[in-house]
């Protein structure tokens, strides 16, 4: 299979296994079970399930037994973006070509949305067949979306900093946190739930791979501000760096993800195409 077929069919499985989770797990009070539905709909790449699917394929595993970590990714992922567009926070009225969830639902349910998507993580997350595992993606999960190190903390720094122009390395503290931490967080989950769960150099690989793409990523989205003049003042690697020194920076942080999968025996081409199709891809 060609890696454009084998993406779309990774991505028409997690879109399958989120509608079915929300169908059986949002049945409360009617607005709020649409904002959910609504907050997880409209496209998106669905890179970081992706992520966990292909990990686990890569060490041995199962797909289909490795969704409740990749759903829970997932949701952690859209329960940000309901907050990130929040009017205290970025106060965006779009997302994905359609109304933001506050802009949809109003300001209160679409915070409550964001808090339900985030305990429906965890739920998600504790069905996986094997308890101890569960308890590792937990851990896991919760300190890479946290305030310590991960994602709240990467958006904190931010926030705190407003008005301020960052340095290179607090702006990668902070792309850190937003981006890359969730990103190794779904890569680890994927080694979680294969074979290769106690094999920490595994585990080391997949974290590597996850916090390399993660910044290559935020790199490309900041060109693409910059070419689209939509970064409204807002300090980024492009602003800061330059277009042609930030492309080369995502292009070696790129190549070292890739470098990261040698320690696989499994096939990694997957994997390998798909931090090249990140850096190459046009939005």
């Amino acid at each position: 299979m060609d890696f454009e077929r084998e993406l779309e069919a990774k991505i028409a499985l997690i879109e399958r296994a989120l509608e079915q989770y929300l169908t059986e797990n949002a049945a409360g009070e009617q607005a709020l079970a649409a904002a959910l539905r609504h907050s997880v709909s409209g496209g998106g790449k669905r890179i970081r399930p992706v992520l966990t699917l292909a990990f686990t394929e890569l060490c041995g595993g199962d797909t289909i037994g490795a969704l409740p970590f990749a759903l829970a990714v997932e949701l952690v992922h859209s329960y940000s973006l309901v907050h990130d567009d929040l009017p205290c926070m970025d106060n965006a009225d779009t997302r994905r070509g359609m109304p933001s969830v506050h802009k949809a639902f109003g300001e209160a349910t679409a915070l409550l949305a964001g808090d339900a998507l985030l305990t429906e993580a965890f739920s998600a997350l504790s069905s996986f067949e094997d308890g101890n595992r569960v308890a590792a993606a937990c851990r896991l999960l919760s300190r890479q979306a946290g305030a310590r190190d991960g994602m709240v903390f990467g958006q904190m720094l931010e926030l705190s900093l407003e008005g301020e122009v960052p340095g290179q390395a607090t702006l990668q503290a902070i792309c850190e946190g937003k981006t890359a931490a969730l990103l190794d967080a779904a890569c680890r989950l994927g080694v979680l739930a294969s074979p290769a769960a106690a094999d920490v150099y595994a585990l080391n690989a997949a974290k590597k791979y996850g916090r390399c793409v993660g910044l290559a990523f935020q790199m490309i989205d900041d060109i693409f501000d910059l070419e689209e003049d939509s970064a409204a003042g807002r300090t980024s690697f492009a602003t800061l760096l330059g277009k042609e020194k930030t492309l080369a920076a995502a292009t070696e942080l790129t190549a070292q993800a890739i470098e990261a999968l040698d320690y696989y025996h499994g096939d990694r081409k997957f994997l390998r195409e798909l931090a090249q199709w990140l850096l190459d891809r046009k939005k």
